[in-house]
């Protein structure tokens, strides 16, 4: 077993010497251990929503409607309430809402629109108003 040990830190460690049973350390250089390279993106940050972009960089909508678009509210009622209330978040959100529940009963969007504007974004208002008019 001794004569294995010699052959082997002969071989493979030029800087340890064995004598019978004995080990002489010559010298020894000092390894340098670096930190492996950083490849993958560091993990997100807990409690930042991912930002999306929905709209083309080059398309033709009003960065007002954009903005309200980024959030998710439907994209053709967008336009139609930031026309008729500007940057107003609380009316702008009502009409989209309501614009959304009455198209998907099945009215009109011109009417819709109508109805929200003339009932002031009431969704019971303008869907009573439309179901009597039809």
């Amino acid at each position: 077993m001794i004569s294995r040990w010699r052959i082997y830190c002969r071989s493979n460690e030029p800087n340890i010497r064995v004598i019978g049973r004995r080990f002489n350390l010559i010298s020894v250089t000092p390894l340098s251990i670096n930190p492996p390279p950083i490849t993958q993106p560091p993990p997100p940050e807990w409690g930042k929503k991912p930002e999306f972009r929905i709209t083309p960089p080059n398309s033709n909508v009003d960065p007002v409607a954009g903005k309200y678009i980024a959030t998710g509210l439907n994209r053709d009622a967008v336009p139609i309430a930031v026309a008729k209330y500007g940057d107003n978040q609380i009316k702008v959100r009502e009409f989209v809402n309501g614009y959304t529940v009455l198209r998907e009963m099945g009215f009109e969007d011109n009417s819709v629109a109508e109805a929200l504007f003339t009932y002031d974004n009431d969704k019971e208002a303008a869907a009573h108003f439309l179901s009597s008019s039809s």
